[in-house]
């Protein structure tokens, strides 16, 4: 064997070359030069590139011949070939996939369940690989993710990234996922022919925060009488203009033939007795102890809107798929007929629950509306209900003027906060009752649950901040060096004429030193701006996006 060795099917007489080797998912190059010819290189992106020096040869099988120019120099005349290693075809593959699709209580679909580790073996398999090591990748952690037709290059890089993941492309065409920080030993010997030590530390944050969705709550809330004014405006029913100044106990609401203004009796019979506002909690407080979240007070109850008309209890459908059971309404009613005056008839028992046909609910309002007049029996009169409404909500913080979201935070002891929104982080709080009555029997807070998530999540993120003393090493001639969670570069010159040691391997380990190569960043710049302006990838986003948030509201 010649002492440098380069061939490419259709090259005919190359010279000289420089190959790299980064970690990610997206293809490295070689650049070969060559003497010029009349035939092409093969562009089938099925053919092997190989190069070596004195019997140590390295192989990049399904190597693509991407593109070749003509290139004239006071040094002489080449075509120039950039030829990409396997990883071309991985961008090639798409994968569509629901993985731990959470219900309401946040347990997981039992069809949709795969650990972290199983999801990255999805996608390597799914763009064709059959050898690699995934043993570093955490198999605790349960990400809730929607992919449809996403790329599995992309895809993959998006779940690792954030976690502290690097994926190598090994020399032997096998991958391995390495956490960063962590790698193989460099070889050593008589062949190191240059060694510096440089350090390039991340701006690392005071805090790694794991961000959830907006916390949930589950109670039951006291409804009061409302009405809807002349002004637009919905008011208690004391407070209304055309409330009668004797109080409401001894009208006729079926009627309301004391109202002269034909507008504002039309707005009392369609209104007054039908509509029931949210005003508390069902013991008349706003806070129940250990229930709401410590760090948002509630002095009012429109810190609890928009009320949502589903609860966080699981239901089954008739297509035995579980979902969000529906809110539902309870209370003290009239059973006879409304329109009888005096009334006869009884009360139904107290927290008697209504039909969910006799009655919708605005969200925004947090007013229940009825069918039908909702009154009950109070000596020879009729009188306003006792209406209660269990839902979910979430509280508003009047202070941040945001809803309140779980989170937490790992100290890292540097400046600032770096923020990473976990769609399965939610904290859900559902307030139960003595049955018949509006008396807590218990709180059920899954957040020792969210909390070991999250820590499983930030125990592989921090090392997304790794740093070291880097080291740029230099070996006489052509070594089998693979990229790692240490290794983040490497480099072979093989036959470079007008350079002091014409074959030479470089590494770059803990920094991204290697003169005149784009750091992982610089690449990835590039690459999401021509990314994020196609309308496509925003699509899918908000697609996903939504996707993860309906068992929520529905909304994105």
């Amino acid at each position: 064997m010649p002492t440098g060795y380069i061939t490419f099917p259709g090259i005919a007489d190359p010279k000289h070359m420089h190959a790299t080797r980064t970690l990610g998912t997206r293809p490295d190059a070689a650049v070969l030069y060559a003497r010029p010819q009349s035939g092409s290189p093969d562009t089938s992106g099925a053919s092997t590139l190989s190069f070596g020096f004195n019997g140590t040869v390295i192989n990049w099988t399904n190597a693509l011949c991407d593109r070749g120019t003509f290139a004239v120099s006071t040094t002489g005349h080449y075509q120039v070939f950039t030829i990409l290693d396997k990883r071309w075809r991985w961008s090639k593959s798409y994968w569509t996939h629901a993985y731990n699709v959470r219900y309401p209580d946040g347990s997981i679909d039992t069809s949709s369940v795969a650990t972290l580790q199983q999801i990255v073996i999805d996608l390597l398999t799914e763009i064709g690989e059959s050898v690699y090591d995934v043993s570093g990748v955490s198999s605790g952690e349960y990400p809730e993710i929607v992919f449809d037709h996403d790329d599995c290059a992309s895809a993959l890089e998006e779940l690792l990234n954030p976690r502290g993941y690097v994926v190598s492309l090994n020399i032997d065409d096998s991958v391995t996922v390495w956490r960063r920080g962590s790698g193989t030993t460099l070889p050593a010997g008589s062949e190191l022919v240059n060694a510096s030590i440089s350090i390039d530390p991340p701006e690392i944050p005071y805090y790694l925060t794991a961000l959830g969705r907006k916390t949930l709550v589950q109670s039951k809330l006291l409804m009061q009488a409302v009405g809807l004014d002349t002004d637009g405006a919905v008011k208690p029913v004391a407070s209304l203009s055309y409330a009668p100044s004797g109080g409401w106990g001894s009208v006729n609401k079926s009627s309301m033939d004391f109202i002269s203004d034909s507008k504002s009796k039309e707005l009392a019979l369609q209104t007054v007795g039908k509509w029931y506002q949210v005003v508390s909690q069902a013991d008349s407080t706003y806070n129940i102890t250990g229930y709401c979240p410590t760090v948002v007070s509630v002095s009012s109850a429109w810190q609890y809107l928009p009320l949502d008309d589903k609860i966080l209890d699981n239901a089954v459908d008739v297509f035995s798929k579980q979902h969000r059971a529906d809110a539902y309404v309870e209370g003290t009613f009239y059973l006879d007929d409304v329109t009888k005056n005096p009334p006869a008839g009884s009360n139904t028992a107290a927290f008697t629950r209504v039909d969910r046909r006799e009655w919708r609910l605005d969200k925004e309002l947090g007013v229940v509306m009825f069918e039908q007049l909702a009154l009950k029996k109070s000596s020879s009169n009729l009188v306003f209900a006792d209406v209660y409404f269990t839902c979910s909500y979430s509280i508003h913080d009047t202070t941040s003027f945001t809803k309140d979201r779980y989170y937490r935070s790992l100290v890292m002891g540097g400046y600032g906060i770096d923020m990473r929104e976990i769609d399965e982080l939610q904290r859900q709080i559902v307030v139960r009752y003595t049955p018949g009555t509006s008396t807590v029997s218990s709180v059920v807070d899954n957040v020792s649950t969210m909390d070991g998530l999250a820590d499983e999540y930030l125990d592989t993120a921090v090392n997304s901040y790794f740093t070291a003393v880097g080291t740029f090493l230099m070996w006489r001639g052509v070594a089998q060096v693979n990229t790692d969670g240490a290794a983040l570069q490497v480099k072979w010159d093989v036959a470079v004429p007008d350079q002091p040691i014409p074959f030479c391997t470089m590494v770059s380990q803990y920094c991204e030193g290697i003169p005149l190569l784009p750091t992982r960043h610089e690449r990835d710049v590039v690459r999401r701006s021509k990314l994020e302006a196609d309308p496509m990838t925003r699509r899918k986003k908000n697609y996903r996006r939504t996707m993860s948030r309906v068992r929520e509201d529905g909304k994105d």
